[in-house]
């Protein structure tokens, strides 16, 4: 995939590349990071980068964390049993939701699901500060990136503490470098997962979701994340 870059090597780059018009989409530079907001206890889930145009994390329509995130909460509750709702049903649910974010101009939906995410000890965070890809949003085209080793190094107590899961090989890849920057030994921590957001219909899949999630189910007083009703 991309290739590392210093912050000054990436300025130079993109004005390289910007003179030549050697790509649609030059520049994604990803603020949500500040937004991060940690509990002392909880799942960090780590991604690569959020593109510009998205309100928040994994908002894009073809994103299916926030229905894994429920579908798992949903598995851990009702155990299969007759209140068991279809991963198609949830995705669909899931859609309907961010298009109510969309549309919601006054962003209180949105304020919600932050509020939510934070009361349930979820945490997102990217791994990427900026990046030069391609006109599309898939990691693979991703030519040229730098990470965000400062808002890392910033919470590297949290992150030793906490449970992490990994959502791709690329976002692990990463977070290696990270950690070796931040002085984070990876084999050290104890609980690191890497579970992929592709092939989420299949029950393995979900499983693994499911047991990184459901210490925290408690939490949220046996409700899910997004309210989805049943």
């Amino acid at each position: 995939m991309g290739i590392e870059v210093s912050d000054e090597e990436f300025y130079t780059i993109s004005k390289e590349i910007k003179s030549s018009k050697a790509f649609k989409d030059l520049n994604v530079d990803s603020s949500l990071n500040n937004k991060t907001v940690l509990k002392k206890k909880g799942v960090i889930i780590i991604g690569t980068i959020t593109p510009p145009e998205i309100d928040y994390f994994y908002l894009s329509k073809r994103n299916n964390i926030y229905a894994i995130i429920e579908e798992a909460f949903l598995l851990t509750l009702t155990t299969r049993s007759a209140n068991y709702i279809d991963f198609k049903e949830v995705k669909k649910s899931v859609k309907e939701f961010k298009e109510k974010i969309l549309n919601d101009k006054t962003g209180k939906v949105l304020s919600q699901l932050e509020k939510r995410l934070q009361n349930a000890g979820i945490t997102f965070i990217d791994v990427m500060d900026k990046v030069i890809r391609f006109n599309s949003a898939k990691d693979s085209d991703i030519v040229y990136y730098t990470l965000d080793y400062n808002r890392f190094n910033e919470i590297k107590d949290k992150l030793i503490n906490s449970k992490i899961i990994l959502n791709s090989d690329f976002a692990e890849e990463c977070f290696k470098n990270i950690c070796k920057k931040i002085g984070i030994k990876f084999n050290t921590l104890k609980n690191v997962s890497k579970i992929s957001q592709r092939n989420s219909f299949k029950k393995s899949v979900l499983k693994a979701w499911t047991d990184n999630l459901n210490s925290i189910v408690k939490v949220l007083n046996n409700s899910p994340i997004l309210e989805i009703k049943r």
